[in-house]
């Protein structure tokens, strides 16, 4: 129990602390508050009798005890927990940082308080930091990635999420958790950037095996492959398509006279010619040796034969400086189209009557375009 002092000569009331009692019956403390007032008689400094009222303010301490232990928690919680966090008044200044968001950043907590967010935000930032702060103004919480400056001078990736604050139904600023992305972006960059090379690495292995390693161009499986697919969608739906074979005349007795390196000058430069007149749904790959095979979709034998001679006449056209002189060489073209009236028509028939025109392409004299059966 509090002791109890009394002011003599006052007549005034006395207020004094809040008295323990333990209450044996119900093995708890009864708070009282009590109120004294001394009565003086004429002419006499000692009260003679002192008037006193007792309050039982047991819940209201039970409350007052509770309600701190539930401050301390949320404090202890607050200056431990992993992220920042942070109190801003009206004017958008540091009311509070939690020791979190002040780890965070390099700065003792003492530093931020007064300064507002933007003067540890990137410039870049600044429009985006006032742009939600008056969404917060209007009573909206907000999330949003931002970049702040450390005090070292780096930059840190932040994700902020703002609760408004109201005080009387008025803005008062905003309650806001930082959660530190730094490392988090810095392994999402550094897997996009594996996942990037990786892809690069799976492509260039694709193409490595799907391309022919002098030409850049399909090689005899890939050329297989695709045009399979091609004449599955051309037969499936009745549609025209035509392929094109042709190969180097006299390419044997050229390498023979001028050498390999030659020999492969003239096949890279042959490719180049007629890739430049087709289109991107045509299929272009080397059959095999100076043998080359286009297939043309959506085309019927008068239109690819059209194409045979503009490639045959730019081949023609072609000189390949050699150590004795320009070199030129001109080619052997067999076109044939699907027959849809066949029931055993085959991609492998295809090509074969396509040899077939070729070589009668090169029995005419070559420097020639045959169409099949024409």
């Amino acid at each position: 129990m509090h002791p109890i002092s009394i002011a003599m000569n006052t007549g005034k009331p006395i207020e004094h602390g809040n008295l323990g009692i333990f209450n044996s019956n119900t093995d708890r403390y009864l708070w009282l508050s009590i109120t004294a007032i001394p009565l003086f008689k004429p002419e006499e400094t000692k009260p003679y009798q002192i008037y006193s009222t007792f309050e039982d303010i047991t819940e209201r301490k039970l409350a007052e005890s509770e309600l701190k232990k539930q401050r301390d928690f949320a404090t202890q919680i607050i200056n431990v927990m992993g992220q920042g966090l942070t109190v801003t008044d009206a004017d958008g200044r540091f009311e509070f940082v939690n020791p979190a968001y002040a780890r965070m950043f390099g700065y003792e907590t003492n530093d931020l308080i007064g300064q507002r967010p933007r003067d540890i935000t990137i410039p870049q930032e600044h429009g985006v930091l006032e742009e939600q702060r008056e969404l917060r103004r209007s009573g909206k919480t907000t999330t949003y990635e931002s970049q702040l400056v450390r005090a070292d001078g780096s930059i840190a990736s932040v994700l902020v999420t703002g609760v408004p604050r109201e005080i009387d139904g008025n803005p008062a600023g905003a309650i806001t958790v930082i959660t530190d992305l730094t490392e988090q972006k810095q392994i999402e960059n550094e897997l996009r950037s594996a996942k990037d090379l990786l892809e690069k690495a799976l492509a260039r292995e694709e193409r490595l095996a799907n391309t022919d390693s002098l030409t850049g161009i399909n090689n005899r499986r890939h050329l297989f492959e695709l045009a399979t697919r091609k004449f599955a969608v051309a037969s499936r739906y009745k549609q025209p398509l035509a392929a094109l074979m042709f190969d180097i005349d006299l390419y044997k007795h050229i390498n023979d006279e001028y050498g390999h390196d030659i020999g492969d000058q003239i096949l890279v430069k042959v490719v180049q010619t007629v890739s430049s007149e087709l289109r991107d749904a045509d299929q272009f790959g080397r059959y095999g040796g100076d043998e080359f095979i286009i297939l043309l979709p959506m085309t019927a034998a008068p239109q690819a034969y059209l194409l045979a001679e503009r490639i045959r006449t730019k081949v023609e056209a072609l000189r390949i400086p050699s150590a004795t002189g320009d070199i030129s060489v001109t080619l052997s073209i067999g076109v044939v189209e699907i027959d849809h009236d066949s029931s055993e028509e085959t991609l492998e028939n295809i090509f074969r009557r396509a040899d077939e025109a070729m070589y009668e392409a090169k029995q005419g004299g070559r420097n020639r375009t045959v169409v099949f059966g024409a």
